[in-house]
């Protein structure tokens, strides 16, 4: 696969995701209601997107 299809692959996946967690609520699997982040999980969030977005 190219890689320009790869990360939009990745990118739908995420916002799949995304929208799920969010939705739950309708499912029965409670409401996510506390969005805070502490530093640390930022931090790796940023790592894996620039390892993921190095050319």
């Amino acid at each position: 696969m190219k890689k320009a299809s790869v990360k939009s692959l990745m990118a739908m996946f995420a916002a799949l995701i995304l929208l799920g967690s969010l939705s739950s609520c309708n499912r029965g699997y409670g409401c996510p209601n506390n969005f805070s982040m502490n530093q640390k999980a930022v931090q790796v969030v940023g790592q894996v997107i620039q390892s993921v977005t190095q050319p």
